[in-house]
């Protein structure tokens, strides 16, 4: 029995969280700082939902919205490229909460992933994931655990940034 043909499912990778999570802090850091002049900690939360109206601020009651679709974050297999399921349990959001130096954030730097990592582990925790393995909390980043679609972008950022 296959789990992903019994259930209409949404799934994600940890790339395609981690990935984006790195790329937004940066840009919203730099433009925060560059363009409107800020600087100094920044509390930085992200929210993951598979559905807005999953969201806890969303009062939808409109009986007429198809039901939220389950949601999971799963690793792929990387002989089959199959997700491979760590939890029988669907979440349909997750949030996390840290703080980080702007210009760490801003400056394309090793503070850019250790703030990434934070965040992105805090996040994955509601998917079971201790941690993701992709960049470590002490800002190492290992572009050869994303999968296919993001690891060749992510190891030629870093390259270009010393960070590997």
């Amino acid at each position: 029995m296959n789990d992903y043909e019994d259930v209409e499912l949404h799934t994600a990778e940890l790339g395609d969280v981690v990935y984006p999570l790195l790329c937004a802090l940066s840009f919203l850091a730099s433009h925060a700082r560059d363009r409107a002049g800020t600087s100094g900690l920044a509390r930085v939360r992200a929210a993951l939902v598979s559905d807005m109206a999953a969201h806890p601020t969303q009062n939808n009651l409109d009986p007429e919205r198809p039901a939220i679709v389950p949601f999971r974050v799963d690793r792929l297999d990387p002989g089959t490229g199959r997700p491979q399921r760590l939890t029988a349990d669907y979440y349909p959001y997750a949030v996390a909460d840290v703080g980080a130096l702007q210009d760490d954030l801003a400056d394309l730097e090793r503070g850019l992933l250790q703030a990434t990592a934070a965040l992105a582990d805090e996040l994955l925790q509601a998917y079971g994931y201790t941690e993701t393995g992709l960049i470590t909390r002490s800002g190492h980043l290992h572009p050869s655990r994303f999968t296919q679609r993001n690891s060749g972008a992510v190891e030629q950022w870093a390259r270009q940034r010393g960070l590997l």
